[in-house]
């Protein structure tokens, strides 16, 4: 590549480059949030499904999910908190009976629906899957944070 061909070409991104910064907030798109709902029910995609991690050195199940639409907000307060395109995660600590008993409950209309023969064969199978879900969040004093827990699950 010559001196001048790679000049015209760092010119012109440099041009892109000016042109987008004498643009304002609205110009660019709002990258997808990584949030916890708030309170409602939603239509997720389920995108990569149930997985396995290892979350404060304890073995957990997460499910990472895309809102597809909107269906219902316990306060319509909070709708600029939530859009189409965010991503929120479950997930249930597996190392004590209380989250299985969630991770069971949470699994059981997909284990149903997919006819599934074991925990492992509903999850790998859950991928790509539009479930609608009821969620409630909470505020953690203590932690200083918000939770969202799982009232119900049914595929969409």
């Amino acid at each position: 590549m010559s001196e001048q061909q790679l000049n015209a070409e760092q010119k012109a991104k440099l041009d892109s480059m000016t042109s987008l910064l004498d643009g304002t907030l609205d110009d660019i798109e709002d990258l997808p949030g990584f949030i916890q709902l708030p309170t409602g029910a939603y239509k997720v995609k389920l995108a990569e499904g149930f997985r396995n991690k290892i979350i404060s050195e304890k073995a957990a199940i997460d499910l990472p999910m895309t809102v597809v639409e909107i269906i219902e907000l316990g306060n319509p307060e909070q709708a600029p908190e939530v859009k189409v395109g965010d991503i929120a995660t479950l997930a249930w600590m597996m190392d004590n009976e209380t989250g299985k008993g969630f991770f069971k409950e949470a699994i059981r209309p997909i284990y149903t629906f997919l006819n599934a023969k074991s925990y492992n064969e509903a999850m790998t199978n859950s991928k790509g899957l539009d479930v609608i879900i009821v969620v409630v969040r909470t505020h953690n004093k203590e932690k200083q944070r918000d939770f969202m827990q799982l009232k119900k699950l049914t595929i969409a």
